[in-house]
């Protein structure tokens, strides 16, 4: 199998690798414009983690406050997390990265992880939509 190519391509599959989608969640005018985001690795696997990073331009000085991450499993709300970004960001490049752990455990089904930028006026600066379908 190593010779031939295949054994990397037979552990992908065993492995049950989620490819994810991460697109921003419309087309409306954001503070901070987005300009490339990537998924680490780009497919999920159960046991592993998963970093997703976000780069683009800030138009204005913004006060942080934190990233919201709202966690949809099969269509219905399963998890609520805040992470604090006490930070002063200027006018110009910004990038920022958002790394979780994948239990083992995860169910197979449809996923969806929405994720806004917040600043101290509780203004959204950002926001993206992560998803996959768990085999």
């Amino acid at each position: 199998m190593y010779e031939k190519g295949t054994l990397f391509k037979f552990l992908e599959d065993v492995r049950g690798g989620a490819p994810v989608t991460l697109k921003t969640c419309d087309d409306q005018e954001t503070i901070y414009q987005i300009t490339k985001m990537a998924v680490i690795p780009p497919e999920i696997i159960k046991g592993e983690s998963l970093k997703m990073k976000i780069l683009g331009t800030m138009k204005s000085e913004q006060e942080l406050e934190k990233l919201t991450i709202d966690t949809n499993f099969n269509g219905s709300p399963i998890y609520n997390e805040n992470v604090k970004k006490d930070e002063t960001v200027k006018i110009g490049t910004y990038i920022f990265e958002h790394s979780a752990a994948v239990p083992t455990f995860t169910p197979s089904g449809n996923w969806e992880i929405i994720m806004k930028l917040l600043n101290k006026n509780g203004d959204e600066l950002c926001c993206l939509r992560a998803t996959f379908e768990m085999p």
